[in-house]
């Protein structure tokens, strides 16, 4: 087995973890990024411009690489992690099983975990078939390969990333039939965050109908198509069936907490979020000495807030470690006034990111308090 050694390990090559590495770097610090995907950017480039506007993803990500490939960051791409311990030991293997290539083992003083999150698909008979893909597939289809999903789309949960797909679809000549509901605890209308009637009129105005009451209940084969039956929540009315090519589910994501909770972070439940966040306080440092956590896996969306949140992790970390720099306290000031306007402009796409950050603000100071008290 290879060994790496550096002083700061970065999981995750997204927009946090990124941003963690071109203030690591900047420093002067030795840093390794590890990622399971060939290439940098995590999600973003499969991201469109966002309902509000803003620079593509594949744009977004341009202007960030410049500035870390101007640095001296070690990236490992193609590479799971399948055990972290401290202080700070990484085990990682090739994605390919095949791959001619050692598993190499990473030792660093500090990790900042940027694993970013999962889709949580919404199950429904029928979701099995093929031709029903996921949001994260179709935009993968759509802003990385080119690729219509379908000729003919419908797209199951009401939430923000289903109207963003649904207007790129239409601007990339798909036939968006409309928006429905599916089960109701996956889908983006569970989470706080979302204003389902703010959803509704936004996607009047690009157009796209989004059939409010009703619910999908299967999929079904039509033939050499697909069948999408809809309940319309009313007992006297009877099902209708959208016939299309592509059944899209956009489900909610929760954050990936596997690589925080085995490296020893608590985790804690932010109803606010719906899912189960790592413990992290202001600059992003955990309970456990030297780990940080940064983006998604944080419990915030979006990659402005994630970026900023990888630069707290990263100064941070290089604080941590002894970094010499006059200026990494005013950075951490700018990192956090960043964090801070991403947050609020994220109110917009998805409304509920301050009450997130409110609530993981109260929940470090709990466990601050409490631990003082021991």
């Amino acid at each position: 087995m290879s060994v790496l050694r550096g002083d700061v390990v970065v999981v995750g090559a997204g927009p946090a973890g990124l941003g963690a590495a071109l203030e690591t770097s900047r420093l002067g610090l030795r840093t390794v990024v590890i990622d399971e995907r060939p290439a940098i950017g995590g999600r973003v480039p499969a991201q469109g411009a966002g309902l509000s506007g803003g620079p593509s993803g594949a744009a977004w990500l341009a202007g960030v690489r410049a500035q870390v490939e101007a640095g001296a960051t070690r990236f490992v791409l193609g590479r799971s992690v399948w055990s972290v311990s401290p202080a700070w030991r990484v085990l990682t293997a090739p994605v390919d099983p095949t791959a001619d290539v050692d598993p190499w083992e990473i030792e660093a003083r500090a990790l900042v975990l940027a694993t970013g999150a999962t889709e949580q698909p919404i199950p429904l008979p029928g979701w099995t078939l093929p031709g029903v893909v996921t949001a994260g597939a179709a935009q993968t289809l759509l802003r990385v390969h080119h690729v219509l999903v379908g000729s003919r789309v419908a797209l199951v949960g009401v939430n923000a990333t289903s109207l963003e797909l649904a207007r790129d679809l239409a601007a990339a000549g798909a036939e968006v039939v409309g928006i429905v509901e599916g089960s109701p605890w996956p889908t983006g209308t569970a989470d706080a965050r979302t204003d389902p009637a703010s959803l509704v009129a936004d996607a009047g105005t690009l157009g796209i109908a989004v059939h409010a009451g009703g619910r999908a209940e299967r999929v079904v084969r039509l033939g050499g198509a697909l069948g999408l039956s809809i309940s319309s929540g009313r007992a006297d009315a009877p099902e209708q069936t959208w016939e299309v090519d592509a059944v899209v589910l956009c489900g909610r994501t929760v954050p990936l907490t596997d690589a925080a909770q085995l490296a020893g972070c608590p985790v804690a439940f932010v109803p606010e979020r719906g899912a189960f966040v790592p413990l992290h306080g202001p600059s992003q440092e955990t309970p456990v000495p030297g780990l940080f956590v940064a983006g998604a896996v944080a419990g915030i969306d979006g990659r402005d807030a994630a970026l900023a949140q990888g630069r707290l992790a990263g100064l941070a970390g290089a604080r941590l470690l002894g970094a010499a720099a006059r200026d990494i306290e005013a950075t951490l000031r700018h990192a956090h006034a960043a964090l801070d306007e991403a947050v609020a402009a994220g109110e917009a796409r998805e409304p509920g990111g301050i009450a997130v950050q409110a609530r993981l603000a109260s929940l470090w100071q709990a466990q601050a308090i409490g631990r003082a008290g021991t």
